[in-house]
């Protein structure tokens, strides 16, 4: 009996030490990008977070898209900015802009394909605002807010040009600098939600391995 009891306890002390490293593994998972880039990908790709070249470099020697090698701008308000972007493959991507004070003054901004500039295909002004960085929300900003966030996300086709156009609420913000960021939404699973699907995954083997058990006990005393 004293045996069983082991097995027993050494099926969840294993449960606890997996589903620590499953956290472990999360936390650091900064570092197993840089250190192991290769199982990072492959991680990424099975949670949907798409991890390749972002953008094309355009044919013109224009400072307003978005490159490889800058995902954001630093800009003036003026009555209105455009930037534009070509992305290098079907990317669901997170669009953020706001103000460089981290002030409580929400701007504008839409987004376009560039030969049609008259079909908005997404804004910020349709996303409702989350206090702080609750709910996902990719907020600099505090808990007494308007009635929008300042992101939204958005699907966008590999090769086609892009117009991002970046308006002020109020007049009296025009000079003010402000931040427009481009970065990778995530995908179908959160790293949190990574770990939290490892260990539930964990907790349904375990529950498994004590029906298996019972079962096979009850068919022992009956044969």
């Amino acid at each position: 009996m004293g045996k069983e009891n082991k097995k027993g306890r050494g099926k969840f002390y294993l449960f606890l030490i997996l589903a620590a490293l499953g956290g472990v593994f999360v936390a650091g998972f900064p570092v197993v990008e840089v250190m192991f880039p290769d199982i990072a990908g492959k991680v990424n790709n099975f949670r949907g977070y798409y991890s390749g070249q972002l953008f094309v470099s355009p044919d013109t020697d224009s400072e307003d898209y978005f490159t490889e090698e800058f995902h954001g701008f630093k800009s003036t308000m003026a009555q209105e900015q455009l930037f534009y972007f070509i992305p290098a493959a079907n990317i669901n991507f997170d669009f953020s802009a706001y103000y460089d004070d981290y002030s409580n003054t929400l701007l504008e901004f839409y987004l376009y394909k560039a030969d049609d500039m008259g079909s908005i295909i997404a804004t910020n002004i349709n996303v409702p605002y989350a206090e702080g960085r609750q709910a996902g929300a990719a907020s600099q900003q505090g808990a007494e807010m308007p009635e929008h966030a300042n992101w939204f996300s958005s699907e966008c086709t590999e090769g086609i040009v892009y117009t991002l156009k970046v308006i002020p609420k109020n007049g009296h913000d025009i000079g003010t600098d402000f931040i427009i960021r481009i970065d990778v939404a995530e995908g179908w699973i959160s790293l949190p939600g990574l770990w939290g699907l490892f260990v539930g995954i964990l907790f349904f083997l375990l529950i498994l391995s004590g029906i298996l058990k019972f079962i096979w006990k009850v068919r022992r005393k009956s044969s």
